[in-house]
């Protein structure tokens, strides 16, 4: 029924249906009954009275239904409701498709209130679709089951913020008191979004079903905020007890503490920046633990008797620790990123609140202790009683219980050392438990279910003894009285686990370096425990295993020894040194002198640690005293050969490792003498053999001995393993053959049965042959990959010979590994590092000349690593800081060319860092160049130094070779060269530095112009010295290089610096010197251009040469001087010099054409169109005598150009400029006007064939439409074209469309055209969606504006009911310029058809893109909270006159336009649309009533007239409905139409309607919506405060003490409203005369500054603020008689963050309204101090770029009077801006801002508060580019108001200057004007004197 004709007739079936009847209620109940023996299958298809009656109601709700018909049937929720009572034992069919089109129909429709969607589905809805989860079972085959589908739906609309019932929140943080939205009972529940769901989810049962438990969970996880409220209203008892209920319920406190913190929530809205104060503490404890569990609960679990108990607290607790932890981590995070106070921040201090109300709730340590300590007991019990039970069940139990409380325990106690560290007693005994978990674990076999808790368990012991801090290594416990360091290092070499290895070794290095052992150099204990022995081959062998045990102790009484005589064993190692120095013969050449002096090689950092030389007298000891096996000195030995291998790379030399490896040695012979073990003999030799020959670098004579290994059962898995074990065995402890086939298969073996990465490296360290190890690393199987990355870097590098380091590929496995292991460790890089240069070393010193291709190929190692590493700069320093490299940079020798060379490519000549890093060998070769003892044979070396020198340096340099080129000699070529070579490095690498240096010099560098004839050195010396005189920007131009803001103010500071250098007077010379060749080149032409602009001498000389030459020259090549000279006599002094060359001028009025040619010219250069173009427009200024003849001359050349030369950037602007200046070029066939016909013909063509526009004409149509729209007249029939072209392909393209709206005001078209453009724009395919387009750069407001300028030109012909009926849909309502222009279109139309366009209006749906049925159904439309904003920030200077488009104060583009709302409510009134209540309920709701309660407030008589007509209609209306609101609607009217005027004796009314204070519409207003809002919470405070009087007091502001200080639960709440109702309600001086009545100001003040923690409070509070200063009687009342700048003065010191824009915008609303000369007369000038110091209180603040400009512009105003304090307010000012900078324009380049237009960020004062949206703010889409230009504008100015003196004083002068020629030549238009232009030309004059 409901469905009849497609659905057409739904609303009549709706409104005529009997709802209400008993026997249709009843439907619901008619269920089919089975007959006897039968079972019921109800189906959609079969369906009873109950599912038919429910797909009747869902059909009002599904996806086909409109939203009218939504609303309308929903009006009476409790039908629609009534489907879900019995829900649950409806079919699965029917569950399925109701939940469906519940979440289709009403979720999925985006058109329905989400009020209403919220209403349907509260609590009662939620728990009978929960009923649903008793149904957990399918049905039937291949079905889904009931549960799941409720669950899903379920999870859909309560577990995602932002979608359904679940609103988003604000994490922990409360609900804000100001948020509206959502009913609230009591103070409690109004700190929660989601209250709905929070009574749901007490109604799931969590610990019975798994999806309700996930629901649950889900819910938590996306409203953190009722986390703690479910601890409490959950009924979860978490009292610990051994029972199964109490179980789930642990599990699931445990699973909702460990949800993730949310730490987004920490941020404010924009996700930015962190807020200012953290959430409440409580509610952060409360997450973290149970707030239900207290500590007496916790305490009583740890003590259970019952192990699962305890286990089960424990854990709970842990994982509270786990969340405390994060917690802090994301408190910690916010209170960096604000740079709070460490102590008194607020996110500190929510820090300790939050860790002392943690460790309140969490149990005493010393209970953790006790239950530490009974785990030990009682397995200690166990493991005694084992043999004697061990078949008992019972104890298997315990055996795996004690295993898992133990775990827990030790992780307990780790977390209560590492988050409560202030609860942990400290005492030995914290030792003792922490090693107690080391010493108790024993080994688990491999089929032991109880390894992986051991495992575990030592892990958290070692993180637990991490956090200890006086931990000693020789601290004894465990029943075996073993030491830390004993026992950390058995686990260390004996675990299997890498995570446990890793966190034991990190725990051993952090013990080893704090100990005097190494506190010479604390990275050397990684090298020692790099080097301890493997486990992975220790089974007992003869000299092939290592003992571990015997090893520990070995070393472990070494250790003890040397900790209680260290200085005995560190004499002897600081012996050594010494005799190792006095003996070494590696020379560094001193910078100073040329004398040879020896480097302090060895220093106490060099040598090694005592322990070493420990290890070797307890060797020899028990050596001798056969007091240690054979196989194990193997171990010791093969330590030793380790460590010494690693030990080497820290002495310059290999003397000390070398005398080491001697002592060594003579410990080998002792132990032959002693031992009669052939294998450990044997074992031990191989191991010193392997020493010496790294030691001496050796690579060969490793052939193998003459053991053959067999390798034949590798392939198979049985025995791979252990044959495998068996070679390597043999490989430790000889030598063994084995051919390439069997190195690859045993590589195989070891990955596939061992493959641990360990376990592959203690193989490869058996691979002493260097064939061996290569051949494993060359593989290209998963094996050779997994070897190549584990193989130590020092080890493949020693075993590789020369046929291995030439190798490219082998190279890269090198590069990569030393990369790889410097990622890890700083140290580990310089040690390898070190291998390298000593490997280098004896190659170079020891090895032929022939053999340096493995030096070379060593350093090839470092240069290809070092770039990529991010400790690049302390590598390169170590490298060129190492004595043998800086020996090897400052030698004279031929054979280190190739190595140099290497080097130079690890360094950057641009890099200070790199310049730094070589200085002493720069200083060292300067001496070479410049000393008396210089040798000619060291200048080729010293050319090779000269990029890294200073510029000082190469100058000297330089002044030495010139000297001694003087001097006639055999080496004047070599001479010549280097200085060639100096002065390319000088002038390329620091021409800012050189220029000043060079410029003495220009004489004698021209003298020697015969020896470098043909070079263009000298031209480029010269070139750079005179380019450094010029800043940037001196000829209006950017400079060439692409460079980003923040690198071009860096380098115009540089270039400004060098503007005043003097040169000698040598113009002449110079100019003679350049044009010696016949054809110039480009060094040659910037060269002369320099000089052009440079003297009036090279002026004329330019002058001459030009007369003679520019016929038969190259014109294109001369164009940049022409160019400058022209530029410098426009803007120089006519003087007697000048006129000289002012004959040249009237010679080049013939190559005008070959000017123009140029710049038409499609293959010439941008440069040169420019140039051209800039020619052409001087000599047109310069010469208005010749007008005739150039004019005739640019009308030949644009006619035989192409079309397409007019629309070039340069040639636009050029006829704009000649227009501008020049009004007779702009008439009818004038050159600008042939111009401009020829780019529209070309137009045409470009718009009609090609899809898209390129960049640079986009560009130029910026500066096209400037020149259009100057011209007196274009043809028709030419424009005509472009219009049709335009529309048709380009609508969608704003700068095209905006184009053409511009080009059609300059022609006069025909009625009939116009229509058909008209026609052609509306019936357009993409009409509706470029028109509705709201992006950036969109063309709704070009394609309005064009559709305007159409309609206005022809109103009776224009104004067709088909032309206006498709802008309904386009029209959004609001004040923007473009809906303005839409609505005085619509009034257009009724003034001309005298038709209204009611019809059409009520069509108009605020939804962009659609239509209303009728007028009710559009006003029902309106959005209620943008018309709320519109009513509280009513434009109370809106006109009736709607064709009237002129801004206006208070206009807000994002609001609705009250005029519209005001027409569209008095059609809804005259059409009689409104027919039922409910209607106007939906009226009440979009707050249309309050727009026009406010227009009783409007300035304009016809808006308050129209006002008071709409109001009288709604006041009908309402008394005449049945309508729960109507008495209060009459009652908020009443009161309105009290305040009107009684009409006069004679019956009429006044034509005038009185205007009513704003304050109190506003009231009336908001109590409007609040009658149909009543959940605000303001409603009982408003109504209480109108039914409490008879009428309103137009002289008070309504409610200012009842709700500023309110006594009320909403107190604070009450408080912000009132303000903000105040800022509102303060838009005129009536409005300022009733809020001064009260001392309203004073109440305020007051409240700011005792709010110092409130900051919405007081930036509330400040938005009055900015609005009473708005109004010039209250700030002159408030600044002459309030003291308002002294008490703004002591509050700028105390500014929040955020404060300081409004603060800025107060200030200049002040200066402004109130009048510097008032201020100047009241206060006697004490004002410009107060002022003056709040002003730089600010600027130290600093902020955006925003800010800046805001200040930038008080200070501009301040500057028009003298201020003293200007100075300093001008310095700080600039500083900022160089901060700004920094940051500024990444990644974006400078040449379009030239045709970016100029908006400024903020709007004319005086500022408002009515409206702080981004979307109002007129230049909110500008690029920072702009901003800076208008800064650096003001604040020149700013500094041009200084006197003289206190002007070039300080710094501002020579910052802003430079960048205003920037920024001069970054918006310049050819011929541009304005400050920019003015000082451009000072700059150029004031150059001449200083330079010549």
């Amino acid at each position: 029924m409901s469905s009849f004709a497609g659905g057409r007739e739904k609303k009549n079936v709706l409104d005529a249906f009997p709802w209400t009847m008993k026997p249709v209620a009843g439907f619901l109940d008619k269920r089919r009954k089975p007959k006897q023996g039968e079972s019921v299958q109800v189906t959609l298809s079969r369906q009873d009275i109950r599912t038919a009656y429910i797909s009747f109601i869902l059909s009002f709700v599904d996806g086909t239904t409109s939203k009218a018909i939504k609303l309308a049937f929903l009006e009476n929720k409790s039908i629609f409701l009534s489907i879900f009572t019995d829900i649950y034992q409806d079919s699965l069919q029917v569950l399925k498709r109701t939940l469906h089109i519940a979440w289709d129909g009403i979720w999925g429709d985006a058109a329905l209130p989400l009020k209403v969607k919220v209403g349907l589905f509260m609590e009662k809805t939620l728990q009978d679709i929960a009923r649903l989860y008793d149904r957990a079972e399918a049905e039937g085959p291949g079905e889904d089951a009931p549960a799941d589908v409720a669950h899903h739906f379920l999870l859909a609309i309560c577990s995602r913020p932002g979608t359904g019932i679940c609103f988003k929140s604000r994490g922990w943080y409360p609900r804000q008191v100001n948020t509206l939205d959502i009913s609230q009972d009591n103070k409690h529940s109004a700190k929660l979004y989601n209250t709905v769901l929070l009574h749901f989810i007490t109604t799931l049962k969590a610990n019975e079903d798994v999806r309700q438990q996930e629901l649950v969970l889900k819910v938590l996880e996306a409203c953190p905020e009722l986390v703690s409220e479910y601890w409490e209203k959950g009924g979860l008892s978490l009292e610990p007890r051994l029972k199964s209920r109490w179980i789930s319920n642990i599990s699931i406190a445990a699973a909702i503490i460990t949800l993730p913190v949310p730490a987004a929530s920490f941020r404010i809205s924009n996700g930015a920046d962190f807020d200012l104060n953290p959430p409440p503490s409580e509610r952060i404890v409360s997450s973290v633990i149970p707030s239900t569990l207290r500590s007496s609960h916790l305490t009583r679990g740890l003590k259970s008797a019952s192990q699962l108990v305890r286990l089960l607290t424990a854990n709970i607790i842990a994982k509270a620790l786990q969340k405390y932890g994060a917690v802090i981590e994301a408190m910690d995070e916010a209170h960096t990123s604000l740079e709070e106070d460490d102590f008194s921040g607020a996110w500190v201090v929510g820090r300790r609140n939050v860790a002392a109300l943690v460790a309140l709730q969490v149990p005493a340590f010393a209970t953790v202790v006790e239950m530490l300590q009974d785990s030990n007991r009682k397995r200690k019990q166990g493991s005694g009683n084992a043999g004697a039970r061990a078949q008992d069940v019972e104890h298997e139990e315990e055996l795996t219980q004690h295993p898992l409380l133990s775990e827990t325990t030790t992780r307990l106690m780790w977390l209560y050392h590492r988050h409560l560290p202030d609860l942990v007693a400290e005492s030995v005994q914290r030792v003792r438990l922490a090693l107690a978990p080391l010493s108790n674990t024993r080994a688990a076999g491999p089929g032991d279910s109880r390894q992986p808790l051991g495992i575990l368990n030592q892990l958290h012991s070692f993180r637990l003894l991490g956090e200890l801090d006086h931990v000693s290594l020789s601290f004894k416990t465990g029943d075996n009285n073993q030491t830390v360091v004993y026992q950390m290092l058995r686990y260390q070499l004996t675990t299997p686990y890498e995570a446990v290895r890793q966190a034991g070794r990190v725990l051993l290095y952090r013990l080893l370096s704090r100990s005097i052992l190494f506190e010479h150099d604390p990275s050397e204990a990684e090298l020692w425990l790099s080097c301890l022995p493997s486990t992975r081959f220790h089974e007992t062998s003869k000299g092939g295993a290592d003992n571990i045990d015997a090893f520990l102790h070995f070393f472990e009484d070494c250790l003890l020894r040397c900790l209680k005589t260290p200085y005995k064993y560190l004499e002897e190692s600081l012996g050594i040194c010494s005799e190792c120095e006095e003996a070494t013969t590696i020379t560094d050449v001193d910078a100073s002198s040329r004398s040879g002096s020896s480097l302090l090689l060895y220093g106490p950092s060099t040598a090694p640690s005592p322990l070493l030389f420990t290890v070797l007298e307890q060797l020899r000891l028990k050596i001798t005293g056969n007091h240690i096996d054979a196989a194990d000195c193997c171990s010791v030995f093969r330590f030793l050969r380790q460590y010494l291998v690693r030990l080497m790379a820290k002495h310059p030399d290999m003397q000390y490792t070398r005398r080491v490896a001697q002592t060594i040695g003579n410990l080998v012979l002792v132990f032959a003498e002693r031992t009669d073990e052939k294998d450990a003999f044997d074992a031990v030799v191989r191991e010193a053999r392997i020493l010496r020959c790294a030691l001496a670098f050796e690579t060969e004579g490793w052939t193998g001995g003459n053991v053959v290994a067999s390798t034949e059962n590798l392939g198979n898995d049985v025995f791979a393993g252990a044959q495998a074990d068996e070679i390597i065995k043999d490989l430790r402890s000889r030598e063994v053959s084995l051919s390439a086939t069997s190195i690859a298969a045993l590589t195989e073996a070891i990955v596939h049965t061992s493959g641990a990465p360990s376990n592959v490296q203690e193989f490869l360290l058996q691979l002493v042959d260097p064939a061996f190890l290569w051949t494993s690393l060359s593989l290209d199987s998963p094996a050779g990959v997994l070897a190549r990355n584990c193989v130590p870097f020092h080890w493949a590098y020693l075993r590789a010979g020369a046929n291995e380091l030439l190798r490219d590929e082998n190279l890269a496995v090198l590069t990569d590994r030393f990369k790889s292991e410097a990622q890890q460790s700083s140290g580990a890089a310089l040690n390898n590092m070190g291998t390298i240069l000593l490997r280098l070393q004896d190659n170079i010193l020891t090895s032929p000349p022939h053999e340096s291709d493995i030096a070379k190929a060593s350093l090839l190692i470092l240069v290809k690593a070092i770039p990529a590493l991010p400790m690049a700069i302390k590598l390169k320093s170590f490298l060129f800081q190492s004595p043998f490299v800086r020996h090897l940079c400052c030698s004279p020798d031929a054979r280190y060319g190739g190595l140099l060379d290497v080097l130079f490519s690890v360094l950057s000549s641009h890099s200070l860092v790199d310049r730094q890093t070589v200085k002493a060998q720069c200083a060292f070769w300067e001496n070479e160049l410049t000393g008396a003892t210089s040798q000619t044979n060291a200048i080729p070396f010293a050319s090779s130094w000269l990029e890294f020198m200073e510029p000082e340096q190469i100058l000297r340099c330089i002044d030495a070779v010139m000297g001694a080129i003087i001097t006639p000699s055999d080496h004047a070529a070599s001479q010549v060269a280097i200085l060639e070579r100096s002065l390319t490095t000088i002038c390329s690498h620091h021409p800012h530095v050189a220029a000043p240096l060079l410029a003495p010099q220009l004489t004698r560098l021209l003298s020697l112009s015969q020896l470098t004839k043909g070079r263009k050195v000298l031209t480029t010396t010269v070139l750079t010295v005179l380019e450094q005189i010029f800043p940037y920007g001196h000829n209006a131009r950017l400079p060439d290089d692409d460079l980003l803001l923040s690198d071009m103010c860096e380098k115009v500071d540089q270039r400004w610096q060098t503007k005043k250098l003097s040169i000698p007077d040598i113009t002449g010379e110079l100019f003679d010197f350049i044009i010696q060749e016949d054809v110039l080149s480009t060094e040659a032409t910037s060269i002369v251009v320099a000089l052009v602009r440079l003297s009036l001498q090279a002026r004329s000389h330019f002058a001459e040469w030009l007369q003679g030459t520019v016929l038969r020259r190259s014109l294109p090549l001369v164009l940049p001087a022409l160019d400058a000279f022209l530029d410098m006599v426009s803007i120089g002094s006519i003087g007697q010099p000048e006129r000289k060359v002012a004959p040249i001028l009237y010679t080049m009025v013939p190559n005008v054409s070959s000017l123009l040619k140029i710049l038409f010219t499609a293959k010439a250069t941008t440069l040169q169109r420019e140039h051209s173009a800039s020619c052409v427009s001087a000599l047109v200024r310069l010469l208005p005598d010749q007008e005739g003849q150039l004019r005739q001359a640019c009308r030949e050349a644009i006619s035989a150009a192409p079309h397409s030369a007019m629309l070039t950037w340069e040639a636009v602007s050029l006829f704009n400029n000649l227009g501008t200046e020049n009004p007779a070029w702009r008439e009818s066939e004038s050159p600008v006007a042939l111009a401009v016909e020829s780019g529209l013909k070309w137009l045409v063509r470009r718009f009609a064939e090609d899809p898209k526009d390129s960049t640079e004409l986009l560009r130029s149509l910026g500066q096209f439409e400037l020149l259009v729209s100057n011209m007196e007249s274009i043809k028709a029939y030419i424009a005509e074209p472009v219009f049709t072209a335009a529309i048709q392909h380009r609508l969608d393209s704003f700068i095209v469309v905006q184009f053409t709206s511009a080009l059609f005001k300059s022609v006069a078209l025909k009625p009939v055209n116009i229509n058909r453009l008209i026609q052609n724009i509306v019936q357009h395919s993409t009409f509706y969606a470029s028109a509705l387009d709201f992006s950036d750069n969109s063309p709704r407001s070009s394609i309005i504006d064009l559709l305007h300028a159409l309609f206005l030109s022809h109103p009776t012909n224009t104004c067709q009911p088909s032309h206006v009926a498709p802008l309904i849909r386009i029209y959004l309502g609001t004040q923007s310029l473009p809906d303005r222009q839409l609505l005085s279109i619509f009034h257009l139309f009724e003034l001309q058809r005298r038709i209204s366009v009611a019809s059409s209006i009520s069509r108009w749906s605020a939804s962009p893109g659609s239509t209303s049925n009728n007028s009710a159904e559009a006003l029902t439309s309106l959005d209620a909270s943008i018309a709320s904003r519109t009513y509280t920030s009513f434009p109370q200077k809106r006109g009736i006159d709607v064709g009237n488009l002129a801004p206006y104060r208070g206009l807000r583009i994002s609001h609705y336009d009250p005029v519209f709302v005001l027409t569209l409510m008095g059609t809804c009134l005259m059409d009689g649309s409104i027919t039922a209540p409910h209607i106007w309920s939906e009226v009440g709701r979009t707050n249309a009533v309050s727009v026009a309660i406010m227009a009783m407030s409007s300035k304009d008589p016809g808006v308050r007239s129209l006002a008071i007509t709409v109001l009288t209609g709604v006041w009908r209306g309402f008394q005449g409905t049945p309508l729960h609101e109507r008495d209060h609607v009459l009652l908020v009217l009443n009161y309105l139409r009290r305040l009107l005027p009684s009409p006069s004796s004679s019956g009429s009314r006044s034509t005038t309607i009185p205007r009513f204070p704003t304050y109190v519409t506003l009231l009336l207003a908001h109590a409007m919506q609040c009658v149909f809002y009543p959940q605000n919470f303001l409603y009982p405070t408003v109504m209480r405060f109108l039914m409490q009087r008879p009428e309103m007091d137009i002289r008070d502001v309504p409610m200012l003490y009842t709700s500023l200080y309110s006594n009320s639960d909403d107190w604070k709440r009450e408080r912000s409203w009132i303000v903000r109702f105040l800022a509102d309600g303060m838009v005129s001086t009536a409005d300022w005369t009733l809020f001064k009545r009260r001392h309203t100001w004073d109440l305020l003040a007051t409240l700011f500054q005792e709010s110092p923690h409130e900051p919405v409070l007081r930036q509330s509070i400040l938005q009055v603020l900015l609005n009473v200063t708005a109004i010039e009687e209250a700030a002159r009342s408030l600044v002459l008689k309030g003291g308002l700048l002294g008490w703004m003065e002591v509050q700028t010191e105390e500014l929040l963050r955020g404060e300081e824009l409004t603060w800025l915008k107060v200030y200049e609303n002040l200066l402004v309204m109130v009048g510097l000369e008032k201020l100047e007369k009241s206060s006697a000038g004490l004002w410009k101090d107060s002022v003056s110091r709040s002003l730089i209180t600010l600027l130290r603040r600093q902020g955006a770029i925003e800010h800046l400009s805001l200040f930038s512009r008080v200070l501009y105003r301040l500057s028009t009077i003298e201020v003293p304090a200007m100075s300093p307010l001008l310095d700080l000012a600039v500083g900022w801006l160089r901060v700004v900078e920094i940051s500024l324009w990444s990644g974006a380049n400078l040449a379009f801002l030239s045709s970016t237009p100029r908006v400024p960020v903020f709007s004319d004062p005086p500022h408002t508060g009515l409206s702080t949206s981004k979307a109002d703010l007129p230049g909110r889409n500008r690029p920072d580019s702009l901003v800076w230009g208008e800064i650096i504008e003001l604040l020149w100015q700013v500094c041009m108001t200084l006197p003289a003196d206190r002007r070039t004083a300080g710094g501002a002068w020579n910052c802003l200057t430079p960048r205003l020629l920037i920024w001069n030549a970054m918006q310049r238009g050819i011929g541009t004007h304005g400050i920019g232009e003015w000082a451009r030309q000072q700059v150029l004059e004031s150059l001449i004197p200083a330079a010549i």
